[in-house]
């Protein structure tokens, strides 16, 4: 009880930092900092603390999560890199903030809601914030950074994946905060785990295309045996997928490290009290099944939140339904700054001081709408609909047009690998037709079958709860403009 008490007291402190701020009585520098670090192409059971059998996979972020609260049911809200970080960055789905796919944005046609919104870096700048990025911030709608570092293509410069980079690149920004005698607003991100993988051949060619002649980041300082790793839900345990699959965790490791050096920056900083910290995946890995499907592999993510002293140590919240949009809402009312209308984020800071909403959602939604290029041959329309024991999936793009092939996956080199196990095992050929040419609708029992191979839409025994999720889909999409809403309500 005491503790309770000690940390709804302490939850106050911002509210009364912005009062003493008004009267001057103290510096913008009292003002709480704000770290939000991702990992790309990370499946959220990848980490040690998400049961990653692997021993010393992340010892970093395994640390952050004893630290803070980690949510067991969080969700991206799309399933390609720019859409989905500017869903975090925006507390708006694809469709409200106008990122639905990579280059054009927004795409021809995009109609903008009738509530437009801030950003969450130009919100914190406008309000007295230093803003920076580290990385994977070249497809952000309007940023408002005054600090920004880049990454060669596909990451492969040499300050890309060094821990080395991330920790002194970390200090300037606080160190540029302090003289400026502002609070610092990092967005941080990780390039690993998303390919190339350490010692691989796509890593030796890409290296030559995007740095030949240039300085190599360090390598992996692991090489994780094939025998020894963990095969995600949704691919199958074969020898070949174990091969492949090993680099990526040599990978999953390095980008730990490359956080752990953001966070040591910020330890030996002196601010690490007055910081809160966020982390998360931006989406799933790379083989099909994961990235850009509306599976559970591809949406999860690990979300952990900390900031010693106003939140409670090593909890899991195994509890409420958690979205990347809610990132947003909650860094605004965790600093004490106005909440921002139109958000289809809520916040989780009375979650994270221990408080029982009223009332909290028992659905995510989920998106994809472009492939890649908001471009109309990569216009691939799903939505997905996410409860703790049930996923449904409306595929548009296959209502439309059920001969028309997934182009990303069908000629992703992983296919390769499958069709390879396919000749041999009639499930798995059938997988491969799955992920090729989607089916209008799925459903999955992700309590039972979380690599979502059972697609039970046509078991009269979830008739009941799939009119369920149609139906509050149908909400959801008509209450955010969701400009699908009418493809689904005449299905």
């Amino acid at each position: 009880m005491y503790k309770l008490l000690k940390m709804n007291v302490l939850s106050k402190v911002g509210v009364a930092v912005v009062l003493l701020l008004a009267a001057g009585i103290v510096s913008a520098a009292d003002r709480p900092n704000v770290l939000l670090l991702t990992v790309d192409d990370m499946n959220w059971d990848s980490l040690g603390v998400t049961g990653c059998s692997i021993p010393g996979i992340s010892p970093n972020i395994d640390a952050l999560a004893s630290r803070g609260v980690r949510f067991h049911h969080a969700h991206v809200t799309s399933t390609i890199c720019g859409p989905s970080r500017n869903a975090i960055l925006s507390g708006r789905y694809p469709h409200g903030s106008g990122s639905m796919g990579h280059g054009q944005m927004p795409p021809v046609g995009w109609e903008s809601p009738e509530i437009t919104t801030p950003r969450l870096d130009s919100y914190l700048h406008n309000n007295g914030y230093y803003t920076a990025a580290i990385l994977k911030n070249s497809r952000q709608l309007s940023p408002s950074f005054d600090l920004r570092f880049h990454e060669k293509g596909f990451g492969v410069g040499f300050e890309d994946r060094n821990p080395d980079s991330f920790y002194e690149r970390t200090q300037l920004v606080i160190e540029n905060a302090k003289k400026s005698d502002q609070p610092f607003f990092l967005y941080a991100n990780s390039i690993d785990p998303h390919d190339p993988w350490p010692r691989t051949e796509r890593e030796a060619a890409l290296r030559e295309e995007y740095n030949k002649g240039g300085k190599d980041y360090p390598q992996a300082s692991t090489h994780y045996d094939p025998s020894i790793i963990d095969i995600p839900s949704y691919l199958p345990d074969a020898p070949e997928v174990r091969q492949y699959l090993a680099p990526y965790y040599d990978s999953v490791h390095r980008g730990d490290a490359c956080l752990g050096a953001v966070i040591k920056a910020l330890d030996d900083s002196g601010v690490a009290d007055n910081t809160v910290i966020v982390f998360l995946s931006d989406h799933g890995m790379w083989p099909p099944g994961g990235k850009r499907s509306l599976y559970d592999n591809s949406t999860r993510t690990p979300l952990i939140v900390s900031w010693p002293g106003r939140i409670p140590q090593g909890v899991v919240d195994m509890e409420h339904m958690a979205s990347s949009v809610d990132i947003m809402p909650t860094i605004l009312e965790a600093i004490a700054l106005p909440e921002v209308k139109g958000l289809e984020g809520k916040s989780l800071w009375p979650i994270l001081q221990g408080k029982k909403p009223k009332q909290w959602r028992e659905y995510v939604y989920a998106a994809n709408n472009y492939f890649g290029s908001s471009e109309a041959k990569d216009y691939y329309p799903g939505r997905a609909w996410i409860g703790k024991e049930h996923l449904y999936v409306f595929n548009i793009h296959a209502k439309r047009d059920p001969d028309r092939l997934n182009q990303f996956d069908t000629y992703h080199e992983f296919m390769h690998v499958l069709n390879a196990i396919g000749e041999r095992d009639p499930r798995i050929a059938k997988r491969v037709d799955t992920i090729s040419y989607r089916p209008p609708e799925e459903f999955y029992d992700i309590t039972k079958d979380s690599g979502c191979w059972n697609n039970l839409i046509n078991n009269p025994e979830y008739e009941v709860i799939i009119e369920k999720y149609r139906n509050s889909l149908a909400k959801e999409m008509d209450a955010t403009e969701d400009p699908e809403a009418n493809a689904f309500s005449i299905q």
